[in-house]
């Protein structure tokens, strides 16, 4: 939705398409405009049409304008169609509550077949971007931290890769009697690692 200069959804080096300007029709970024709406319809347009895997992004607050093209991808099994949804929690600080997701991510949790990733740290955004890509049963929603993440390098590259494909992991393990399990996604990861150091009795 023109929000790649933020989202960096966009193929360098690829042209931009249509007429005029700096576009031509061999070009492969697509500009919207503010339309989110439209943006997923011609996103499905391109996926029933078969040739092409397209994606689109823009700010994940903004997915409610265009739910409805999702769920359409979603129940026809649309897999040449991801989202990338970025900006994706209240970390997105000075344009205030327009702009922070809070509810957002468990409504699109609930649309039956799409597949939605909310990774902690690069190796997890590598498998989530492999998976979307390569699913043939839907879409794919991919939902990025705008801000910088402390990367769990406590856990090797391979096990955060494959967890995060199996849709969960144990990114700290217990060492005595478990007593409280701390559960987090995305950009919260980081903070729950660093509660759980803090914990009594944590090693």
């Amino acid at each position: 939705a023109d929000l790649h200069g933020s989202t960096r959804n966009y193929i360098n080096d690829g042209g931009n398409f249509g007429a005029g300007f700096d576009k031509s029709y061999a070009g492969k970024n697509l500009y919207f405009g503010i339309r989110e709406h439209a943006m997923g319809a011609i996103l499905n347009g391109i996926a029933y049409h078969g040739i092409f895997k397209a994606s689109g992004s823009t700010f994940l607050v903004f997915v409610d304008y265009f739910r409805p093209t999702i769920r359409v991808a979603s129940l026809a099994e649309l897999n040449r169609v991801s989202y990338i949804l970025t900006h994706d929690s209240i970390g997105v600080g000075e344009d205030g509550p327009t702009h922070q997701p809070v509810e957002t991510v468990s409504g699109l949790r609930v649309i039956p077949n799409l597949d939605v990733f909310r990774p902690s740290d690069a190796e997890e955004t590598v498998a989530a971007y492999v998976s979307s890509v390569t699913r043939k049963e839907g879409p794919t929603a991919l939902i990025l931290s705008r801000q910088n993440l402390a990367q769990n390098n406590d856990v090797p590259a391979h096990e955060r890769r494959e967890g995060a494909l199996k849709g969960a992991y144990i990114a700290k393990k217990e060492t005595a009697d478990l007593d409280l399990i701390i559960i987090a996604t995305g950009s919260e990861v980081q903070h729950a690692l660093a509660a759980a150091k803090d914990m009594p009795g944590a090693r």
